[in-house]
């Protein structure tokens, strides 16, 4: 849920901007109560800047909660591990910060103890793999040309490369996607032949508990939002194929 306080001085200020995540006990048809778990404080922005503010959620095997949190068009803050934004934060079931946490500190700020992962321009969507317990995330990528769709594995403490990079990179100080394909161009491989623009959703089928046959069990699949197409990998292979 986002809370918005707007000024009336025009495209120069700023205004508030919170992310808040509840959770909402629901009886039959109607929500009896609701807890605040998370509350992101204020983050500043231009006005006119209004995207990349929240992202996906999920529980991990370890009955965590993973929240990720966009870079809200602050690109200074996405490295800055005293800040929510471009981060992975785990999370207890009760909003505070495992100790666990690869920031941990108990004379930190909750802010440094939630974060487990960063380096993010906009992970709009997470999936846990639950036959093994591997998070995965698909992050949207930026400009023509530049830009890279991609889908990372999420590991404690790592360092995904935005702002320095998008894609695959060979600095040991960043990991890598798993996979990814241009943003809006064409490339070689089987995905990167169809253009390419914003990687929203991924996740994976519990053959089980479908129709869909065995063989594709613990296959990821996703799509791109832009240009409505739906592929899938084998992540059981890095990068992923």
């Amino acid at each position: 849920i986002y809370f918005t306080k707007i000024p009336s001085c025009g495209a120069s200020c700023t205004f508030d901007l919170e992310l808040e995540l509840r959770r909402y006990t629901i009886v039959g048809d109607a929500a009896t109560s609701n807890i605040v778990l998370f509350n992101s404080g204020r983050l500043p922005r231009r006005w006119e800047l209004w995207n990349h503010n929240g992202g996906g959620r999920c529980f991990g095997n370890d009955k965590k909660l993973y929240l990720a949190v966009g870079y809200n068009e602050s690109d200074p803050d996405v490295s800055n591990l005293d800040s929510y934004v471009g981060k992975i934060l785990r999370l207890n079931n009760d909003g505070t910060a495992p100790v666990d946490n690869p920031f941990y500190n108990a004379k930190s700020s909750l802010i440094n103890n939630s974060v487990y992962a960063y380096g993010f321009r906009n992970p709009f969507n997470m999936h846990v793999q639950f036959s093994t317990g591997r998070i995965f995330a698909t992050e949207v990528g930026s400009t023509t040309g530049a830009g890279r769709e991609e889908i990372n594995e999420i590991k404690p403490g790592k360092n995904y490369c935005y702002t320095d990079n998008e894609g695959y990179t060979s600095d040991n100080n960043y990991e890598s996607p798993i996979y990814c394909y241009l943003t809006q161009d064409q490339g070689l491989t089987k995905v990167e032949t169809i253009n390419g623009c914003a990687i929203t959703g991924g996740g994976f089928v519990n053959a089980s508990l479908t129709q869909y046959p065995d063989s594709l069990k613990d296959t990821y699949f996703f799509n791109d939002f832009c240009n409505g197409w739906i592929s899938y990998l084998d992540v059981s292979q890095t990068p992923a194929v």
